[in-house]
């Protein structure tokens, strides 16, 4: 019966490089909301680019404008990071 592979064929990256990419929450939310909104924030609920960025909030980074409620979301909002407890 064959082994698995060992860490040498493993795909990913180390935890130096991850904290070397990633000294602050700041630069890491950046990261994400370029991969995650190519073309400008959108609100994950209407889909509407008219968002208000840098609120003045806790955790929820945008406001859309557009929305009834005016709800507030940030970039993790509809992901899988949603209720993680990680800025």
């Amino acid at each position: 019966m064959p082994k698995a592979p060992g860490k040498s064929y493993r795909d990913g990256i180390s935890f130096v490089k991850l904290i070397k990419m990633f000294p602050d929450n700041d630069k890491s939310r950046k990261w994400f909301e370029k991969r995650r909104w190519k073309n400008g924030a959108y609100c994950p609920h209407c889909g509407s680019f008219n968002v208000q960025c840098n609120v003045n909030h806790p955790t929820q980074t945008h406001r859309c404008r557009d929305c009834p409620k005016k709800p507030f979301f940030s970039v993790k909002t509809g992901t899988i990071m949603h209720k993680s407890k990680l800025d």
